[in-house]
């Protein structure tokens, strides 16, 4: 295969995503794919301890020009590309990046659990839906938003999954639900922008 800087991961994992969604026979409903990055940062892609705008404008940008090759433009219905009809994108980290930069390290930045963004595209959430959840301050901090928890559960019924069971999640992962159903308006409405059904 040749040396690891000849070999661009983020554009074979996104290939085989789309592969796994999109084959004719016996495919995937879900794909997790973990991007590493082109540049490898400080232990891994996105982990931008020493030079965080440098490192992840390159990465970012790269998976999705490749997100794009393998998602189909207006009116182009390749079926082995995925199609924003059908098929939800989710970029996700399992935290943000401090708003100040790491001590010691003037071009990096450490870890941030209490406010970053997610994105959602494609499937339910559609032009309708558009626009931004939430709200993080000056200082880095979610002032309005929606737990993890919140969010695992709304993609469990944004694919028509319903939540509230033993092995997935309690009424009470949702805030200001007293019930399923309430549980699964706020949901619904809040976070995915998505009427009554």
């Amino acid at each position: 295969c040749g040396s690891q800087a000849e070999i661009d991961t983020t554009a074979m994992g996104l290939r085989l995503a789309a592969s796994l969604l999109t084959r004719e026979d016996r495919r995937a409903r879900y794909v997790s794919y973990i991007d590493s990055g082109l540049i490898n940062a400080t232990g891994a892609g996105y982990d931008t301890h020493e030079y965080h705008v440098l490192e992840s404008s390159r990465n970012i940008m790269h998976l999705l020009t490749y997100l794009s090759v393998w998602t189909n433009r207006p009116g182009e219905n390749n079926p082995s590309k995925l199609d924003l009809d059908k098929h939800m994108v989710l970029l996700t980290t399992e935290f943000g990046r401090t708003p100040e930069p790491e001590i010691g390290k003037p071009l990096g930045l450490d870890h941030w659990p209490f406010g970053y963004v997610v994105v959602m595209i494609g499937g339910p959430m559609q032009k309708e839906q558009r626009g931004v959840v939430g709200h993080i301050d000056g200082r880095g901090y979610a002032t309005d938003g929606f737990t993890p928890a919140e969010f695992r559960a709304a993609l469990l019924l944004a694919q028509g999954i319903w939540p509230f069971t033993n092995e997935s999640f309690a009424i009470g992962d949702v805030r200001g639900a007293t019930t399923e159903v309430q549980a699964a308006q706020i949901l619904r409405e809040k976070l995915l922008g998505l009427g009554l059904s």
